[in-house]
């Protein structure tokens, strides 16, 4: 039969941790709790485009009392006379090499970011200074679980403790940093497979984060809401199959009015400080769009701009007496004002590039647009209504439109694709903060204009209906396999890991698998996660107690597949209870857990090499 290799000391009972391996493993939990802590302040908007901030306190407070404790021990070291090949304990080596690559990582983040900006999404988790803090972190967090490889690896609770806490911690480093590949982040088997519906609107409360859609029949596409004084209408536009309309909506009651209908596209409505009156912008012919007015009470309307080419995006001051919008009469998109009349039209803004979806300041001192001016995309600009003091908010490879100020002034509202589909988020009126207002993954949000409530206390928005770019099929599917993959890898890597160290500890997997999925499904608000992770930790403690895995090559093989194939399976079901059920098909769904197998099944071959034979366990 088959052995496992071990150079492990025979009698490992009594031994016992030592304090370092305790202190370390305690501040490991702190530095890669730190770290999640800033994961979900950068998954939840609540980290500004800035190096320093409190989020980053506890994960660089960890690192830095690590490294203070290894400096220390190793200071002391070298006055007793010790070479530096011993100044540390053994293990401890690599910890301290660990410390110093984090100062060195996180000097480098900062110039980094001074130089190329900021990572968002994926770019936070593949940045080379990133990976350089989290391989210092790997380096930090396993200190203990080389020191008792060294020493001995004991296998009764609580001396197991600290290398399997420590263990725990470095699978959760490994976890974070593929969560863009994980079923607890991404749940793809139960993503709704392009669910295309007609554009509609969204009101999104700012205090609880809740989204609730408008339920209207009014056409394909419904967007540009507008609010009124009163907080409890909005105006909208509607097209089907080519012909447009305006609409009043009265959110509290959900009675809407025709407004005004006719051929071709009706776009950007904007109301009156009093409610009285409202612009928007229609074709005329093939080749001109022109801003019209009309009452909001009903009634004719009357056309106020006359040009050569296309004006749009009115939007009033808000003393009511004039207008600003868009304009390409001179070549080019600029922004211009006028009387609320259409008297007195004049260029305000022209710059290279394109500017539009102009919006006046409540206290009329600035105005704010979207602008190419710099960029190849759209960047969020103010300046004052005569074109003065321009100044750029936002900085974002992807296109940042729709900005909408808030009643008080403080902030904007804005559109942007950077979480792949378009979000909600704000910048402050100086542009220092950036928040994240809404996050809807099944379409995207303010493409097509965004309204505050004058309370500020809600934003109405639309979604488009169309699915991002990841909402076909074959993406999902595909995005479903590379997560089972790697995870399963990581799950059936840990688990070889410890059963290469021959007296299994009991009871270390539920541990370990527990408190990761408990970590990831905090970061990622699926909280149910840490079900299967439990489930799967209690199946795998019981089947290695039952096997021997640890002695026998062959039941290690066993271990090694069927640990991850139980893992997707209970997960699989877990979706089914917490979600409106699984959309992959019979052969995704049964398919999935026998990959996963399949994938620590190959690793174990990695760890136990065929045709090796190793002493069996002293007794």
């Amino acid at each position: 039969m088959e052995t496992t290799n071990n150079d492990a000391p025979a009698d490992q009972r009594s031994i016992a941790p030592s304090g370092l391996d305790i202190t370390m493993a305690v501040l490991s939990v702190v530095l890669v709790g730190g770290f999640y802590i800033d994961l979900w302040a950068h998954s939840h908007g609540r980290v500004d485009e800035t190096f320093f901030t409190p989020w980053h306190g506890i994960l660089y407070a960890g690192a830095g009392v690590i490294t203070g404790v290894l400096v220390a021990l190793a200071w002391r070291g070298r006055r007793e006379g010790k070479p530096w090949s011993r100044v540390l304990p053994a293990g401890y080596g690599l910890s301290l090499i660990g410390g110093a690559l984090f100062l060195l990582a996180g000097i480098g983040d900062l110039a980094w970011h001074e130089a190329f900006g900021f990572e968002e999404n994926v770019e936070d988790l593949l940045s080379p200074t990133h990976l350089a803090l989290a391989t210092a972190g790997v380096l930090m967090v396993s200190g203990p679980i080389r020191s008792t490889w060294i020493r001995g690896v004991p296998d009764r609770f609580p001396a197991w403790l600290p290398w399997v806490v420590s263990l725990t911690m470095l699978f959760s480093i490994l976890t974070a940093f593929t969560s863009y590949a994980h079923p607890a982040v991404s749940t793809w088997p139960a993503a709704p497979e392009a669910r295309v519906a007609p554009s509609t609107l969204l009101a999104v409360d700012l205090t609880t984060g809740a989204q609730t859609r408008v339920p209207l029949d009014i056409g394909e596409t419904v967007w540009m809401p507008a609010t009124f004084p009163d907080g409890e209408r909005i105006v909208v536009s509607a097209a089907t199959d080519g012909r447009g309309s305006l609409h009043v909506i009265n959110l509290v009651t959900g009675d809407h009015d025709l407004l005004w209908e006719g051929d071709g596209p009706f776009n950007h409505p904007h109301v009156s400080p009093d409610g009285s009156l409202i612009t928007f912008t229609a074709e005329t012919d093939d080749t001109s769009a022109e801003i019209f007015v009309i009452p909001s009470a009903g009634g004719g309307a009357s056309q106020l701009t006359v040009t050569d080419g296309f004006s749009w995006g009115s939007a009033w001051s808000p003393d009511g007496q004039e207008l600003v919008f868009v304009s390409d009469v001179t070549g080019s998109e600029d922004l211009y004002v006028m009387n609320a009349d259409g008297s007195n039209v004049r260029l305000v803004v022209a710059l290279p590039g394109t500017q539009s979806a102009p919006d006046w300041s409540p206290d009329g001192s600035l105005l704010v647009f979207q602008s190419t001016h710099e960029d190849d995309n759209f960047d969020i600009y103010t300046s004052r209504p005569d074109g003065s003091s321009l100044t750029r908010l936002t900085r974002d490879e992807g296109d940042d439109i729709s900005p909408a100020w808030s009643p008080d002034g403080s902030r904007i509202a804005f559109s942007s694709p950077r979480d792949f589909d378009f979000d909600l988020f704000t910048v402050s009126s100086g542009g220092a903060t950036i928040s994240k207002l809404a996050d809807n993954p099944s379409a995207d949000e303010g493409w097509g204009g965004i309204a505050w409530v004058p309370d500020g206390s809600a934003v109405v928005t639309n979604t488009s209906g169309w699915p991002p770019p990841w909402g076909a099929r074959e993406t999902r599917d595909t995005l479903a396999v590379t997560a089972i993959v790697i995870q399963a890898l990581l799950i059936a890597g840990v688990l070889l890991l410890i059963l290469r160290t021959r007296r299994y500890p009991i009871g270390a997997m539920t541990l370990l698998l527990t408190v990761n999925g408990a970590m990831m499904g905090v970061f990622s608000d699926n909280y149910w996660y840490v079900i299967p992770a439990f489930l799967t930790g209690l199946f795998a403690d019981g089947l290695v107690a039952l096997s021997d895995a640890p002695q026998r090559v062959g039941a290690a093989r066993v271990a090694a597949f069927t640990v991850p194939f139980v893992w997707y399976a209970i997960y699989l079901l877990m979706l089914v209870a917490v979600t409106d059920g699984l959309e992959w098909s019979t052969h995704m769904t049964t398919g999935g857990p026998v990959l996963a197998g399949i994938a620590g099944l190959l690793l174990s071959f990695v760890a136990y090499r065929p045709g090796r034979t190793a002493p069996t366990r002293s007794a």
